[in-house]
């Protein structure tokens, strides 16, 4: 003899049938009730999707491009992390546009600085000669 709990009131087994003016239980009704001329409203259930891992190299160009003497770095490892993120699908485009867009606008900062400290240079020199 099992340690079983025995059955609930109305319990058929499967495969055998159940008594006469038996009922069969369903879903229990909706608030509201159904239109007629309408069949029920079906509700899947909603499955979620799981979060997308975040680009490391795209982080990693973001931060190093905010380090001096490294923008151009920064730059560099936020391109491809651009390009690996469009072909992942990773998260991390943000943070990889921006680590391009600093390390390119400081570094074409620099170059306009020398760019301007060449020609007062040369300007300087030509005076003197």
């Amino acid at each position: 003899m099992s340690d079983a709990p025995p059955p609930p009131p109305g319990y058929v087994p499967y495969g055998t049938q159940p008594p006469p003016g038996y009922q069969v239980q369903g879903y229990p009704a909706p608030s509201q009730p159904a239109q007629p001329g309408y069949p029920q409203p079906y509700y899947p259930p909603q499955y979620y999707a799981p979060p997308r891992p975040w680009n490391g190299l795209a982080i990693a160009g973001f931060v190093i491009s905010l380090v001096p003497y490294l923008w151009w770095l920064g730059a560099i490892l936020s391109g491809v992390a651009l390009s690996q993120i469009r072909r992942s699908g990773e998260q991390g485009r943000g943070l990889a546009l921006a680590g391009l867009i600093i390390g390119c606008v400081i570094t074409g900062i620099i170059l306009i600085v020398f760019l301007i400290v060449g020609i007062i240079a040369a300007v300087a020199s030509a005076r003197y000669s």
